[in-house]
């Protein structure tokens, strides 16, 4: 089964997700020692998770030629009523893992300002441990659901996601929540009848900057490899 695993490595996202964390802004109120949840280290968190995540994955074992990605993707909870960030409400340093019962009200929006965005890009944009790639990929979606992908050039991207797991992680004392999303990606065999037609309701158009772990380029093997994606 091969793997592509964005983020269950000390030395791959989720180094970078430590490193990340450390340089953003502490809150400027201190909490009262009252206030402190009692949640776990965020990385220690993220960790336990992802390895219990591929240990399952591994015991499935073969799985025709399938990919499994796992992605940290940065963002807020939010209220669906105001649109303001929500959680818990204890500010400390732990990480508090929101149950599908404690999202009831509740939203992921990912995404992070501009001034953070340009800040994370330039943390990952060192060539020595990654390989930068640009591409700009289209999506059509229509009434019925279907979504068809495709690359710069028009050509439709042969791939099913489905989506297998999703939580997400409340960090009280960080600018930016988290969510975990694991989907299993399988190749799909070409179709004539497979392309982009009329009477898509949504077209969008990712502008993406992604650095690749060089060790897969340098014969390691692909199970280990992390990605970091930056889409406008």
């Amino acid at each position: 089964m091969a793997e592509k695993r964005k983020a269950d490595s000390s030395q791959g996202l989720m180094g970078m997700i430590q490193q990340q964390l450390s340089d953003m802004p502490s809150q400027s109120k201190k909490p009262r020692q009252a206030e402190k949840n009692m949640g776990t280290d965020p990385l220690q968190t993220l960790f336990n998770r992802l390895k219990e995540i591929r240990d399952d994955f591994h015991k499935r074992g073969d799985m025709g030629g399938c990919n499994v990605e796992i992605e940290a993707k940065l963002g807020l909870i939010v209220s669906s009523d105001t649109g303001g960030r929500t959680g818990p409400f204890t500010p400390g340093a732990g990480a508090i893992e929101m149950l599908p019962g404690v999202m009831k009200g509740k939203k992921f929006v990912s995404g992070v300002s501009r001034r953070d965005f340009e800040s994370f890009r330039k943390l990952q944009d060192v060539p020595a441990l990654a390989e930068k790639i640009a591409k700009k990929t289209h999506a059509y979606t229509y009434n019925d659901d279907q979504r068809i992908q495709t690359d710069e050039e028009g050509n439709v991207i042969l791939e099913m996601k489905t989506r297998e797991l999703e939580f997400q992680i409340h960090l009280p004392a960080c600018p930016y929540d988290c969510r975990i999303t694991v989907s299993i990606e399988k190749p799909l065999e070409q179709k004539e009848s497979l392309a982009v037609k009329d009477g898509w309701h949504s077209h969008r158009v990712k502008d993406r900057t992604s650095f690749v772990d060089l060790k897969a380029r340098q014969g390691h093997s692909k199970a280990s490899q992390w990605q970091a994606d930056f889409t406008r």
